[in-house]
């Protein structure tokens, strides 16, 4: 017999949604080690996985949560990494095993439940053991206090709790695609929602308007963390319908969340897209946006041009001062031809000493600065005169560019 023990799984933080006394406590006696958030529903517990990452949530279900497909789908797409584990009832058995065949989770257990059982599936999860100095990371960024149970005060108060489930789904899309349309999606989810005329977001430099521009506005929902205030959401209309509907409190505490969430998505694809030694776009990015931008230009009929060029003799200089004086005029060179496209155009490294530039209408072409280049060669010819001119150190004074 084989005795599966806890110290065999790499599990630090650990998310409780809706279970019973009895399961929380056998889960904190089986796994001592690990810090456990506790939530007692879905929507609680998606904004928890907004604000913080899970090694693994463990989700009590009921036949009663009709909407659970949808949560589960939310849960998915703001943490891919955090696996997803059900327990429920013999009689529920259907529901769970449904959805770990959808691939909304990994597996379930039935109540009342095995602790050999439980820890034999937690480590087929989570079976390697971090660091000692990850384990040290992990606990320094320990977990807010518990939010309030706004989840069951938003479904209280909304005729068809899928309501909530659907908007909440649509702000994580949003967030996956940048801060700028995650603060327009609240935008109009709020307009939805509370039935209002005209929203304004406010969020640090940024503001939004949806609706009817509006000179006063009946209710301020203030968004705040750590003390601090971010931003504020302005609705006008019935101010007693607002204040009625819990998805007031429900975007006090997600949004926040979820604006960090996007800021570090943005940061992760601008990571992902930009070619590290010369901080222009890399050629994955390069492949994808010019794929699509060729295919609206054919559809709406402006001017796409691209231009790629070399650095003639590139190896000579390499091999004559060395590796870094070439990253010296790739990394250079990128600076300089950034400053010779508009706004709207985009620099690419392809390969190597290659370079590619890709030149197209803006939307408003009268716009001062914004007319599309009456030969891509006067791009180059200012290009040109921009490397003659500029002073490379590591080639030293008797070198120019030409």
């Amino acid at each position: 017999m084989i005795l599966m023990t806890a110290d065999k799984i790499s599990i630090h933080k650990l998310l409780l949604i809706g279970p019973h006394p009895a399961v929380v406590d056998q889960i904190e006696k089986s796994l001592p080690s690990a810090d456990i958030a506790i939530e007692s529903d879905l929507l609680t517990g998606l904004i928890e996985l907004s604000r913080e990452s899970f090694d693994v949530a463990l989700i009590q279900i009921s036949r009663n949560v009709d909407h659970l497909g949808a949560a589960l789908r939310n849960f998915r797409r703001i943490r891919v990494s955090t696996h997803i584990l059900l327990l429920c009832e013999m009689l529920d058995e259907p529901a769970a095993l449904s959805m770990v065949q959808r691939g909304l989770a990994e597996d379930y257990l039935i109540l009342p439940m095995d602790t050999g059982e439980l820890l034999t599936v937690l480590k087929r999860l989570c079976p390697v053991r971090v660091s000692a100095e990850d384990d040290r990371m992990i606990s320094a960024t320990g977990r807010a206090g518990a939010l309030p149970d706004i989840g069951k005060m938003a479904m209280k108060n909304v005729d068809d709790p899928r309501i909530i489930v659907r908007e909440l789904g649509e702000l994580i899309d949003a967030a996956r695609r940048g801060v700028g349309e995650l603060l327009e999606r609240v935008c109009w989810s709020a307009l939805f929602v509370f039935g209002a005329q005209g929203v304004k977001l406010s969020w640090n430099e940024t503001t939004v308007v949806v609706g009817k521009s509006q000179p006063k506005y009946d209710h301020v929902i203030s968004f705040s963390a750590d003390g601090k205030t971010l931003g504020k959401l302005e609705l006008a209309g019935d101010g007693a319908s607002i204040n009625n509907l819990g998805f007031a409190s429900f975007l006090e505490q997600l949004v926040p969340g979820l604006v960090r969430l996007a800021t570090s998505h943005g940061e992760l694809q601008e990571m992902a897209n930009t070619d590290s030694l010369t901080g222009l776009a890399n050629r994955r990015y390069l492949n994808d946006v010019l794929e699509h931008l060729v295919e609206r230009a054919r559809n709406e009929r402006f001017r796409v041009t691209l231009v790629l060029f070399d650095f003639d003799n590139f190896k000579h200089y390499n091999d004559t001062y060395g590796h870094g004086a070439g990253d010296e005029i790739l990394r250079e060179a990128g600076m300089l031809i950034k400053r010779c496209i508009r706004r709207q155009d985009f620099a690419a490294r392809y390969g190597g000493d290659e370079i590619a530039v890709v030149l197209w209408d803006w939307q408003h072409r009268r716009m001062p600065n914004s007319e599309h280049p009456r030969s891509a060669m006067a791009i180059m010819e200012r290009f040109r005169k921009l490397l003659k001119q500029h002073h490379f150190p590591r080639l030293g004074s008797q070198v120019q560019g030409t």
